[in-house]
């Protein structure tokens, strides 16, 4: 995903379509991983999360091994590797996104996997890009997901778009209409992540001044992605919708 892969015209892409092609299929041919992960459901005691301590607080997510296990070893992996320490988000789109992770070039120019290669595109039945999830970004090539990620920040979905949607997934247009997000993505990124925690901090990196590139003026940045278990002192689940 690198910055220009969102240009203004993919966004106006028919929803329908995209929202069907999901149902049925990735849009490129890949295999949908079919579960029946919660993607909203709280986090349990005992259960492997991340906490990504940024320059303006600490934001919460779950992850999915069981959806996208490649997606979640190397995030854990490079997290725990120090990899992600003091990387810039080079990118704040507002009410759109955040994309980090570029360990090498902190410009999204750069950032290798775990493997030291690109790896390919897991598509999950259960995941969508709703406000609040973690998803691989990637350059054009469906093989070429590295290091970087992005975690959606839109809190809304267009009309259009859900009553569309009602017609062949009532459950889906229902949970784009209470949560926001963007269904564009839905079929092309890998969603591994989903913020439970730290909405607040989320949106106070999303609202800081940025240049015509979405790059922020004054630098913001992720300081440590810390791999550890959920517990009762941590803070309590929050949805997306608040």
């Amino acid at each position: 995903m690198n910055k220009r892969d969102f240009a203004p015209a993919v966004r106006r892409i028919c929803a329908f379509i995209t929202a069907c092609a999901v149902i049925l299929t990735a849009s490129c041919g890949d295999k949908v991983r079919v579960t029946d992960t919660d993607q909203l459901a709280p986090p349990e005691i005992g259960e492997t999360i991340a906490v990504m301590h940024t320059s303006r607080g600490d934001i919460y997510f779950r992850l999915f091994p069981e959806d996208a296990p490649k997606a979640v070893d190397n995030f854990t992996s490079l997290a725990e590797d120090g990899k992600y320490d003091g990387v810039s988000i080079f990118r704040s789109e507002r009410n759109y996104l955040l994309q980090s992770g570029d360990y090498e070039n902190n410009d999204g120019t750069g950032g290798k996997s775990k493997w030291g290669k690109g790896f390919g595109v897991e598509i999950s039945s259960s995941l969508h890009n709703i406000r609040g999830a973690l998803g691989m970004a990637r350059s054009s090539d469906r093989n070429g997901q590295g290091s970087q990620f992005y975690v959606v920040t839109r809190g809304y979905v267009s009309v259009s778009y859900t009553e569309q949607l009602k017609d062949t997934d009532p459950d889906l247009a229902k949970k784009y209409e209470v949560n926001g997000g963007i269904p564009e993505l839905d079929g092309d990124y890998t969603v591994f992540g989903q913020v439970f925690a730290g909405f607040a901090v989320l949106d106070a990196l999303n609202s800081v001044e940025t240049d015509d590139d979405d790059k922020p003026v004054s630098p913001i940045y992720i300081l440590s992605v810390e791999i550890t278990q959920y517990s009762e002192d941590m803070p309590s689940p929050e949805t997306p919708a608040g």
